[in-house]
């Protein structure tokens, strides 16, 4: 039991101690245990983060020679003390509460566990335990999940595959194709054709259309080819080259000034090739000379034009000193030949046969 005085004058007796105008509490006899009068709750914390524990107790005066009280932390009936560990006492009510921080600077993965806060007067003691724990942090996605860096190295490679791709087509890639053709296309066999060429001309290309492109398709790419001049009237074109064309699996048309009676121009060129598009994709037109420019292009009903009529055509230009770009355009329109349906011999008499016409331009290296 205990029970209280107020008292307004200086005195000193064995179980009381008091101040001028100030009111204690006057014990006829002390707790038998610790009074708990804060401890701090168990705590979570991340890796890193300090942290501050307290506890504190009420043990009343004792008059007994040489009595202490206070609290202290424990872990594993240890002290706590380190380098990054301290502890700070207290007391108030002049000696009757005592109370202990205990800090923790920077907290590990060891420092996690039950701290015990030991409130000791003479004859008693009480344990308050207290849960240090690792706090789980969220994890949360990034913003952007790949680094820019990393994004601009891959689209720096694949411009340099993309340019290294675009080179090595530009080099090779003709020649792929109709290596690729003659390998894997379908062979044009049983289908009722006698030729796999049929050259048409004028008789002013005679010594190109024959002399040169049907030697050579004929004695070394293996092709059966035959030959027919063009009428001198371009309206009977269709008309005189139907039955023989039909007979033959392509239709290779050599055009040049020649052909169009020295009239090379945009409207003499629509009207040769409006004439032979009617032998469909069987058709290659080999051009000797560029195609004529105009400023103005003269449309049809159709609104069809020289270049539109090109476009939708098998066209190839002979340009000067590229042979080997040439024949590997007109191979590929040509049908699928196997490797052992062609002769091989010696190159260098078929690299002595040439192209030539009024401009000066020949055929000189052959793929």
């Amino acid at each position: 039991m205990y029970s209280s005085l107020l008292v307004i004058k200086v005195t000193y007796r064995r179980q009381l101690y008091t101040k001028l105008d100030a009111m204690y509490l006057y014990a006829d006899s002390i707790p038998d245990d610790p009074k708990t009068t804060y401890i701090s709750s168990d705590t979570e914390v991340v890796p890193g983060q300090s942290v501050r524990l307290f506890c504190e107790g009420f043990v009343g005066y004792v008059d007994l020679p040489d009595a202490t009280s206070g609290a202290v932390w424990l872990k594993n009936n240890t002290i706590v003390e380190g380098h990054q560990l301290s502890q700070q006492k207290v007391e108030r009510e002049d000696g009757l509460t005592f109370g202990t921080y205990l800090f923790i600077d920077k907290v590990k993965t060891e420092d996690y566990g039950t701290y015990v806060c030991k409130i000791s007067k003479p004859g008693k003691s009480k344990l308050l335990e207290v849960e240090l724990r690792e706090k789980e942090v969220p994890t949360y996605l990034p913003k952007n999940p790949v680094p820019l860096k990393k994004i601009l190295w891959i689209f720096g490679v694949l411009t340099i595959l993309s340019l290294t791709v675009f080179v090595i087509y530009l080099r090779y890639g003709l020649k792929a194709r109709v290596c690729l053709k003659d390998q894997f296309g379908i062979l044009e066999e049983d289908d009722g054709k006698i030729n796999d060429v049929l050259i048409v001309y004028s008789p002013n290309d005679e010594e190109i259309a024959l002399g040169t492109m049907l030697t050579i398709l004929k004695n070394h790419y293996n092709y059966k080819c035959c030959s027919r001049e063009f009428p001198s009237d371009i309206n009977l074109w269709y008309t005189n080259l139907s039955e023989t064309a039909k007979r033959s699996r392509r239709i290779v048309a050599v055009i040049s000034p020649a052909t169009l009676n020295q009239h090379w121009d945009s409207r003499s060129l629509y009207e040769a090739l409006k004439q032979l598009h009617a032998f469909n994709d069987k058709l290659t037109s080999v051009l000797l000379k560029e195609v004529p420019r105009s400023e103005m292009e003269i449309k049809n009903s159709a609104g069809e034009t020289l270049s539109s009529m090109i476009r939708c055509m098998n066209v190839v230009h002979w340009q000067r000193n590229k042979e080997d770009k040439f024949w590997l355009s007109l191979r590929l329109r040509l049908p699928p030949k196997r490797h052992g349906d062609r002769n091989i011999g010696d190159n260098r008499s078929i690299n002595t046969l040439r192209l030539r016409n009024g401009y000066g331009e020949s055929l000189d290296e052959l793929v």
